[in-house]
C-alpha cells in the first residue's frame, strides 16, 4: 500500500503573478485611515505561501519605513490581530514564542510542546532554537 505522505507539501502554494510591491501597497491602504478592511488583509495574507508574506513584509518595511507587525498590532485587535500577525511572523519565530509561550507561569502546555517539537524537521529545529535565544 503506498503511502499517503508525500513530505512536507503544505495546502497554501506561491500566489501566481505575485508581486510583494503590489501586496504592500495594498495592505497599507487596507489599514490606513479610519476603519480596516479586513477583506483585503484577509485575501493578501492567506492567500500567498509564507515565503511571500515574508517578501511582502520586507517590501512594507522599506517602502514605509515601518514594521508591518506593528501597523497591524496598532489597527487590528482580538483573535483577527493575532491571526494576521502570526502570518506574518517567520514560522522559526513564531514556533520560538509559542514554546516559550506554553512553558510560562505556573503549568506547562504539554500539547503545544509536543506538537512543535515532534514535528519539526532537524532544520527548522535549529531555527526555532536559534530564535527562541535571540
Amino acid at each position: 500500500m503506498a503511502s499517503i505522505w508525500v513530505g512536507h507539501r503544505g495546502t497554501v502554494r506561491d500566489y501566481p503573478d505575485f508581486s510583494p510591491s503590489v501586496d504592500a501597497e495594498a495592505i497599507q491602504k487596507a489599514i490606513k485611515g479610519i476603519g480596516t478592511d479586513e477583506k483585503m488583509l484577509i485575501s493578501i495574507l492567506t492567500e500567498r505561501s509564507n515565503a511571500q508574506r515574508q517578501l511582502i513584509v520586507k517590501e512594507y518595511q522599506a517602502a514605509y519605513g515601518k514594521e508591518l507587525k506593528d501597523d497591524l498590532k496598532g489597527d487590528l485587535s482580538g483573535h483577527f490581530e493575532h491571526l494576521m500577525v502570526a502570518l506574518v511572523t517567520p514560522p522559526a519565530v513564531f514556533d520560538a514564542k509559542q514554546l516559550k509561550k506554553s512553558m510560562k507561569g505556573a503549568g506547562t502546555n504539554e500539547d503545544a510542546l509536543i506538537e512543535i517539537l515532534t514535528t519539526r524537521t532537524s532544520r527548522q529545529m535549529k531555527e526555532i532554537s536559534q530564535a527562541y535565544y535571540t
